[in-house]
């Protein structure tokens, strides 16, 4: 136990290597104790860029029949954390199925399913996307509202019924969704620039970075967004403005996460 936990507080401190010997000290009678340190090993060796450890690690942990449910739950999720980063999405998506459906947690199926929901959406599997979001819509409020919000967000992009932008704009005005006015703004933007309407998509791009200037992922989003808009209508330098904007923020993130890691 005290080998686990030192193991756990040096890889959230992003000490990979000394996590892993601290599991590697774990010498317990305990399958259940035994099979929990794998899982950390194989999380430490993804952060250390050793997928294909992590991964032969895992595939031999999880092909115990005996393994208990949730462990089982957590060595699959890890396996999908790993092919994502290979950018393995059908490998990815069907271990993530078998951690969904053998966690009791709620919180974590519904992260699972977000998850499904925008893997297929990277394979432009529209339909099996929108099936897994509106899976994570229906916990309602038996998960974070976050989750709850970004899920919604999803479906109504993908929906086809007109009243998809009325839903929008509900969610705008509903005072309990205050702090996620800037992935409202920023999904509802998505949803009308599919639509054509070019002028009220850079109204909502523009309103999603008012309300957080401080997230600069979704500032390059919206700059780039704006930057292609602009494009479209022959704006060539208008379009080049956003375009350095776009890049001099991803660049400034780059070093802020560098100086971090």
């Amino acid at each position: 136990d005290a080998y686990s936990l030192l193991g756990k507080a040096r890889y959230f401190d992003q000490r990979y290597v000394p996590a892993i010997d601290a599991f590697n000290q774990i010498n317990s009678s305990s399958e259940s104790s035994q099979a929990e340190s794998i899982v950390w090993k194989a999380k430490s060796n993804i952060r250390l860029n050793q997928d294909a450890l992590a991964i032969s690690q895992l595939i031999k942990l999880v092909e115990n029949k005996n393994l208990e449910s949730d462990v089982l739950a957590k060595a699959n999720a890890v396996l999908a954390m790993a092919y994502i980063k290979l950018d393995k999405k059908n490998e990815s998506i069907k271990h993530l199925k078998v951690s969904r459906n053998h966690t009791n947690n709620k919180n974590l199926k519904a992260r699972y399913s977000f998850i499904l929901g925008q893997l297929y959406e990277d394979k432009n599997e529209e339909d099996s996307a929108k099936i897994h979001f509106e899976g994570v819509v229906g916990f309602k409020r038996k998960i974070p509202r976050e989750l709850y919000i970004n899920a919604k967000i999803k479906t109504l992009q993908f929906s086809k019924n007109p009243s998809s932008n009325e839903e929008f704009l509900d969610l705008i005005k509903d005072k309990e969704n205050e702090k996620f006015l800037d992935k409202i703004y920023y999904g509802y933007s998505q949803k009308l620039i599919s639509q054509g309407s070019t002028e009220l998509t850079q109204e909502f791009l523009k309103k999603s970075i008012r309300v957080n200037p401080f997230d600069k992922i979704l500032k390059a989003k919206v700059y780039t967004n704006i930057s292609e808009i602009n494009f479209n209508n022959s704006d060539y330098l208008l379009a080049g403005k956003y375009l350095d904007s776009a890049l001099m923020v991803m660049e400034n993130k780059s070093k802020e996460f560098w100086k971090y890691d």
